[in-house]
């Protein structure tokens, strides 16, 4: 059982790291961004612009 949880956690980062990784406009990444943050709850729109922004300059950087 510990394996396959250990499979799956692999598997879903490198989803996650693929689909922010993928070739893509800095608009189209940070609409990315923003509706990853939002399906974790972030709701404050300003804070979620903030995030999506600081999130982006790393990705880019």
């Amino acid at each position: 059982m510990k394996t396959l949880f250990t499979f799956l956690a692999g598997a879903l980062a490198g989803a996650a790291v693929a689909a922010l990784v993928t070739p893509t406009t800095g608009t189209e990444l940070r609409e990315r961004i923003k509706t990853l943050l939002r399906k974790k709850g972030v709701k404050n729109p300003t804070e979620l612009d903030r995030l999506a922004e600081l999130i982006a300059i790393q990705l880019e950087g």
